[in-house]
């Protein structure tokens, strides 16, 4: 004998199963109404402690004590609404904002952030220490560049550093990038350049070092950023590198250094077998006006390479005499 429900014990287990599931459904949409407010109340309150601190931070700026009105304010707070408001003021503003940061000790967590955590959140650190500018990030930003195991943070930092004109030399720069075994980019040359002015001696000593010939294009291009006219030498003995790349660096580096005495090696680069070294020779005799180089470069305009051509065309249109 088999048993079988009866329809209405079916029914009232039916019914019994819904008001459950309508329970915990009801339950479940109460706890997102309740969490979403609860979210919607923490941005409404952090949005008014930012405008606050914002406010006290503008009244401090014009030279009133807002410190005890600060007192209290959450750390993070503090820090976000400095970072708005320092691009939004300029000068010495900015230099206050910096040592407030310090002052306020709120760089520590920055610092922090700085060595652990994702490569987007390390990259924002680097760009906060960047802006505060004091000794303390200077410090860790070298530690960055020095420690960090993803290269592009360490060019992040190294970028920072040469906006705060506190790159370390060249070859500590050299080593921290891997750039003996990587080529380099134009933001490396860039932070050469930017290292140019205060390391010439030190950008010279590593020429005699051996190294990739990309690296040593990259210093050689540097030296036209040093202010210094003794470089001329040194680029001289670059415009005779194996290497094009080598004697574009030279030609570069001397629009840079904009002195007539580099012209014998740039007439010589004119006839250079590389037609790219051609090209920019003559580019570079019309940025330095050397007009005795004009006969050599009318008898360029049947060069193999139209490019060639083009260039030479535009240097004899720059030196033309006014009609």
């Amino acid at each position: 004998m088999t048993f079988s429900p009866s329809p209405d014990g079916m029914a009232e287990s039916a019914i019994a199963i819904s008001v459950v599931g309508f329970s915990i459904m009801t339950i479940l949409l109460l706890l997102l109404v309740l969490r979403r407010y609860w979210i919607e109340q923490r941005q409404n309150e952090r949005r008014d402690s930012l405008r606050m601190i914002t406010a006290q931070l503008m009244v401090w700026l014009s030279g009133d004590d807002v410190g005890a009105k600060l007192a209290d304010a959450p750390r993070q707070d503090k820090l976000d609404a400095l970072v708005h408001l320092y691009q939004l003021v300029r000068g010495s503003d900015r230099q206050k904002l910096g040592q407030f940061a310090i002052d306020n000790r709120l760089l520590q967590p920055i610092i922090a952030r700085a060595r652990r955590g994702s490569v987007n959140s390390r990259i924002d650190a680097v760009r906060i220490l960047e802006w505060v500018g004091q000794d303390e990030s200077i410090k860790a930003l070298k530690q960055v560049l020095l420690r960090d195991a993803n290269p592009r943070i360490r060019l992040e930092a190294a970028a920072a550093l040469a906006q705060l004109d506190a790159l370390p030399y060249p070859k500590i720069l050299v080593t921290a990038l891997d750039l003996e075994t990587t080529k380099p980019t134009r933001l490396h040359r860039a932070l050469f350049r930017a290292a140019a002015p205060k390391y010439g001696p030190e950008l010279v000593a590593m020429l005699r070092r051996k190294i990739p010939d990309e690296l040593r294009a990259a210093l050689v291009d540097a030296l036209g950023w040093t202010g210094d006219y003794s470089s001329l030498e040194h680029l001289a003995a670059a415009s005779h590198h194996a290497n094009p790349l080598v004697r574009r660096a030279a030609l570069r580096a001397a629009s840079q250094v904009n002195h007539p005495a580099a012209a014998p090696w740039i007439f010589a680069l004119l006839d250079d077998q590389d037609e790219t070294v051609r090209e920019l020779a003559a580019q570079t005799c019309a940025h330095l006006g050397l007009r005795k180089a004009m006969p050599k470069l009318r008898e360029m305009e049947r060069d193999a390479s139209p490019w060639v051509r083009l260039r030479v065309e535009q240097a004899l249109g720059a030196m033309a005499e006014p009609a």
